[in-house]
């Protein structure tokens, strides 16, 4: 009886798919498709700390680089769990071992991108300016800022961290904005009458219930004036 490798299978599978007649010609390719995906993926594979450490520096030869965390995803390549479990250390920690000149720069965080082509901090600053004041009569704030600001300019956030600010009342006093100043003495309180059924039925109401009571006063006086009298 002879055992089969993992491999040695997926690739039995595949040629006796293959050579049937009765699966549906979509399905076999499906079919045959996903076999040689499983075929081309380390699951399946006995890795050993030498194989893997064969594996990437046959990558920098083949492709001129050396390999990082995100093509450890590739095909034929050790996972990233591999790694871990066979050498007990962070994938990123191994690349940088075996291929120390990768990190010979050490890790300098590059300054923030400027897409939006502004030179100094005077330029944030302005941008900045004109969109608070052309939208601030709308509920400006930190939170509506962004949702506010016309298509195409830098969040507050992004302006803050290019001018080194912590914070959105830092960002305005730097700028020079102020949020828009309520209406004072706006003059005295309007009211108008709403037209309404139910309004008038209730006037109505009030009405006959003060046409009683006057009704009702006028013949308590009659009744007091008449005992009186007798």
């Amino acid at each position: 009886m002879s055992i089969l490798s993992m491999s040695q299978a997926l690739a039995l599978g595949i040629e006796s798919i293959e050579a049937r007649a009765d699966i549906p010609p979509k399905t076999k390719e499906c079919a045959v498709k996903l076999l040689r995906s499983l075929e081309r993926s380390d699951w399946h594979r006995s890795w050993t700390k030498e194989g893997v450490i064969r594996a990437l520096r046959n990558y920098r030869e083949r492709t001129g680089r050396a390999p990082t965390v995100a093509d450890l995803k590739e095909h034929g390549m050790p996972k990233g769990v591999t790694v871990q479990a066979l050498f007990q250390m962070k994938p990123s920690l191994l690349l940088k071992r075996l291929f120390p000149e990768n990190h010979a720069l050490g890790c300098v965080k590059p300054e923030p991108s400027n897409r939006f082509g502004f030179e100094s901090e005077n330029d944030w600053l302005n941008c900045f300016a004109v969109q608070f004041d052309l939208h601030k009569d709308e509920g400006m704030c930190c939170r509506q800022y962004n949702s506010l600001r016309d298509k195409g300019t830098p969040a507050w956030e992004t302006i803050a961290r290019h001018c080194k600010l912590p914070t959105w009342t830092a960002l305005m006093k730097k700028a020079g904005v102020k949020y828009a100043r309520k209406i004072e003495n706006a003059g005295e309180l309007s009211v108008n009458r709403v037209k309404s059924p139910f309004i008038d039925l209730l006037d109505a109401v009030n009405r006959e219930h003060e046409r009683l009571n006057r009704e009702y006063l006028e013949m308590l006086e009659r009744h007091e004036k008449t005992h009186r009298q007798s």
